[in-house]
């Protein structure tokens, strides 16, 4: 085993860019890897910069030493996807009643409206986070939250950042399109040419990952908004189902209310799943002691007539209303061990009388006994007590009988970290690589907690973000950011409004959308290829796995996730090639040996955490895959030999590998002379060192 180097030794090999046969030129790196100048002028200086990266207000793009000038914005994306830019103002003095406006875009079809457009605010951070093993050090004007479109005024000698967004139509032929977006004021303007490149590949109407959060305010309004940001499951949802009990302890349930509330949640607003009402009535602290506000603690011996008549009812109620297999019931959150017992109990006899319900646990571990009673697991990553080392092999042995994961990482809410709103982008990817279906926040509003007098007059994240303080004997620990995603409502602006943040989780939604869709092509492949024997199901199972979401994340919690998350580019247009590549002929399966080449990153968040599993970084690595019988294959330039097989063939070419990112080539060409391009793109980390 190799050790991966001291982040001293890594980080000079992020800028290496070295690839064998000269492959990089096949493919360059997509634009938005580097920050744009777009327009330079006394008056204005106006950059495109990666929306993984905050830029801080006195930030000065033009030092940048990677800077890259260019003519026009490149964008790239599916069908029925969307995609960001964030555009820099850097003005020279004020710039009065600044308006954006966007042209159609046009190429093998027009998309007259595809734009919208938010203008990233500030919000004030006293100090650093120290945190789940973690510790930032931004503070002062940070951006995160969203105002909504409109005349502004951009400052002077600061940067005015907006967020630009571009959906794509899903019925929009693939190919290249062009437009623009005009910046205008009093006395300035700039037309800003715009590159899209549209995929001939289509998302799922919906999002494959489940994302379950509280609602922000029991409206309908609220709800709609929350819809709209892309919120698709909710922990409470509906409520006020009345309960009555007469004195011979039988129940009368009363759904007007309820029935309305879910009426919206799931038949109008298209809602997921919602909960049943009582949520939890486990907690950490033990059984609640007013079960149904009847004054009856859960497990008491008065408690399981009256839990066996409600979940009942509702169960039923559900039934008619064609929503009983829509509906999450979360026991418990992280239950200490000795409470598995009635845990289990509560969820054998919930499912005798509601069999489609989904029942919801949050917890660090899993006995068998309550696995067989629960349909989703979900574990804290960001909590210590589960194991870096153990908890996938857990993970991976609760999934085989069919249970869900899904997960919560609360590190990955904090403002004020140099690395977000990157890491945000690349969780979902992480809980693609390890088989997890659903996230779960928390809180989306949260103002924080425990900072005692330090702070004057009601909290207000638009000006000042609060932090969660916890003192400990050993450590004051500040959260800043911890449980809030969206910005209240004003009295000027009625609305919920997002932050960069929670926008990049949404951004990364529909990387685990590609990701669910590269799956299915590989799978697919398998069995257009008849070639089912363990190497090619092995294939088609590591490709949403350790050969693709490997390359953001090593392993599941944040501190080895990605640091330099512009590279998400580069992963998005790799992986869009292969799966266009596994939709034509002549197919071809396509793996790398060993894991640690795929790790495309040479820098994690915090590479010596001393909880991640260790990888390789070697010096070469094998390129091994499945094509038709009678095709031939190239690596890099190089004619591979391919045996004949029953059908297909099977081939192997090692690869050596220089310094830093090499950008690997396999073409596959049919007898006819059609031919298929695959990439892989490896790392190689000379400075890793050989244990002991």
């Amino acid at each position: 085993m190799i050790r991966m180097a001291r982040p001293t030794l890594l980080v000079a090999l992020i800028g290496a860019v070295v690839a064998c046969a000269g492959a990089h030129g096949d493919l360059p790196d997509p634009q938005l890897m580097r920050p744009v100048l777009l327009h330079a002028g006394p008056e204005c200086a106006i950059y495109a910069r990666c929306p993984t990266q905050k830029v801080l207000p006195d930030e000065d793009l033009a030092q940048a030493k990677d800077l890259l000038r260019a003519e026009r914005i490149e964008l790239a994306a599916a069908r029925g996807e969307r995609e960001q830019v964030q555009l820099v103002l850097r003005p020279g003095s004020e710039l009065a009643g600044v308006s954006l406006s966007f042209s159609a875009l046009e190429g093998p079809a027009v998309i007259p409206e595809a734009w919208s457009w938010d203008r990233v605010a500030c919000t004030q951070v006293r100090r650093g986070s120290y945190h789940y093993g973690l510790r930032t050090d931004q503070s002062g004007l940070l951006p995160d939250p969203l105002e909504p479109p409109g005349l502004f005024d951009a400052p002077g000698g600061i940067n005015t950042s907006l967020l630009l967004t571009i959906e794509v139509p899903r019925d929009a032929p693939p190919g290249e399109y062009s437009g623009s977006v005009m910046v205008e004021s009093d006395g300035f303007s700039a037309t800003l040419p715009v590159a899209l490149t549209v995929w001939d590949i289509a998302l799922p109407e919906q999002h494959r990952l489940i994302n379950y959060a509280t609602a922000v305010e029991s409206e309908p309004a609220a709800f709609s908004r929350m819809r709209e940001l892309d919120v698709n499951t909710l922990k409470y949802g509906a409520t006020g189902i009345g309960v009555t009990v007469d004195d011979a302890g039988v129940m009368t349930l009363d759904f007007t209310e309820y029935d309305r509330q879910a009426a919206l949640l799931l038949d109008e607003l298209g809602y997921y799943f919602i909960g049943v009402p009582p949520s939890m009535p486990l907690t950490g602290r033990g059984p609640v002691d007013n079960y149904l506000g009847l004054g009856v603690q859960v497990g008491s011996d008065e408690f399981w007539p009256l839990f066996e008549q409600y979940m009942r009812g509702v169960g039923d109620h559900m039934r008619e209303r064609g929503w009983a297999d829509r509906v999450i019931w979360k026991i418990g959150d992280e239950l200490p061990e000795e409470m598995y017992p009635i845990t289990a109990m509560m969820c054998e006899r919930a499912k005798l009388v509601w069999p489609e319900l989904g029942i919801l646990l949050t917890t660090n571990f899993m006995s068998d006994e309550l696995a067989q009673h629960l349909d989703i697991w979900c574990p804290g990553w960001h909590l210590f007590a589960v194991r870096a080392d153990e908890a996938p092999a857990q993970w991976l042995q609760r999934r085989a009988p069919g249970m869900e994961m899904w997960a919560y990482l609360n590190s990955a809410y904090m403002l004020n970290a140099e690395w977000n709103p990157g890491a945000l982008r690349l969780f979902p990817a992480a809980l693609a690589k390890n088989g997890f279906t659903g996230a779960l926040w928390w809180s989306l509003k949260a103002t924080g907690s425990g900072y005692g007098d330090e702070y004057e007059g009601e909290p207000d994240p638009w000006t000042e973000m609060r932090p969660y303080k916890s003192v400990r004997p050993d450590k004051v620990y500040y959260d800043f950011g911890n449980g809030h995603m969206l910005y209240q409502t004003r009295e000027h602006d009625p609305v919920w409004r997002s932050s960069l943040r929670w926008e990049a989780f949404r951004q990364g939604m529909d990387e685990y959308d590609l990701l669910m869709l590269l799956q299915e092509r590989a799978e697919a492949a398998v069995e257009r290829l008849g070639a089912y024997g363990e190497l090619e199901e092995g294939l088609a199972a590591q490709f949403a796995a350790e050969s693709w979401a490997s390359t953001l994340a090593t392993g599941f919690r944040l501190q080895s996730y990605r640091g330099d998350a512009t590279w998400i580019h580069r992963f998005r247009q790799l992986l869009a090639n292969e799966i266009e590549a596994l939709g034509r002929e002549p197919l071809a399966l396509i793996g790398v040996s060993p894991l640690g080449a795929l790790l495309s990153t040479p820098a994690t968040i915090k590479p010596v955490s001393g909880s991640e599993v260790d990888v390789a970084s070697p010096a070469e690595a094998t390129i091994f895959g499945t094509c038709r019988e009678g095709a031939t294959v190239t690596v890099s330039g190089e004619r591979v030999e391919v045996p004949p097989g029953p059908g297909y063939s099977r081939f192997t070419h090692d690869v050596a590998l220089q310094p830093g990112r090499n950008l690997v080539t396999i073409e596959v060409t049919a007898p006819d002379g059609a031919t298929n391009t695959f990439y892989r793109e490896l790392l190689h980390i000379p400075q890793a060192e050989p244990e002991g």
